[in-house]
């Protein structure tokens, strides 16, 4: 059995990530995680915000980003490894500082990125707000900013796998199954 695998997703706005971690999640019968939910628990436990986007309203400092790096990896640890097993999927960007604590801990953090060409993504994001262009490409700009802030960019660089984003949801699963051996326990 696997001991303490965390399937991390991660990607730029409107890449995929949480379709592609539902479905993975159901398919191999494991918890899903999703960023944003630690990141509104860490804004409303330690700066009484009513957002995770809030929290990037506060000061960008070194302090704030260790404090959420830890916080990220205390929550995984006791949340969600303690409590539902050792196979997790997390959708989203966990900081590179709480990737960095985690893999101290002996957890297999494995870092899938989902590249998908900016045009597909402006357009999922029209779709999901229900927006024109001009304002998705704001939204992505926004998260951009705030993704760069976590260390996206460095998450990218050390990511086990690039998953090709454009393609059908069924084909990146197929990956999991057939390059990675992840096996399906809920079909």
């Amino acid at each position: 059995m696997i001991k303490n695998l965390i399937l991390l997703i991660v990607g730029q706005s409107g890449a995929g990530k949480t379709y592609l971690s539902k479905k993975l999640s159901m398919v191999i019968g494991c918890p899903l995680l999703i960023f944003s939910e630690i990141g509104a628990a860490f804004g409303k436990e330690k700066y009484n915000c009513s957002s995770f986007a809030e929290c990037f309203n506060l000061p960008n400092s070194d302090e704030f980003i260790n404090e959420l790096n830890y916080f990220i990896y205390s929550y995984i640890l006791e949340k969600f490894l303690c409590l539902h097993g050792n196979v997790i999927v997390i959708d989203g960007l966990v900081s590179i500082g709480a990737i960095r604590l985690l893999k101290s801990e002996c957890i297999d953090v494995k870092i899938f990125y989902l590249n998908t060409p900016y045009e597909l993504r402006i357009e999922r994001i029209m779709k999901r707000l229900g927006c024109s262009h001009k304002e998705a490409e704001v939204e992505e700009q926004i998260k951009f900013s705030r993704k760069n802030r976590l260390g996206i960019d460095e998450a990218i660089k050390i990511a086990d796998h690039r998953l090709d984003g454009s393609k059908q949801i069924d084909d990146i699963l197929d990956y999991f199954f057939n390059e990675i051996k992840i096996c399906k326990v809920n079909i």
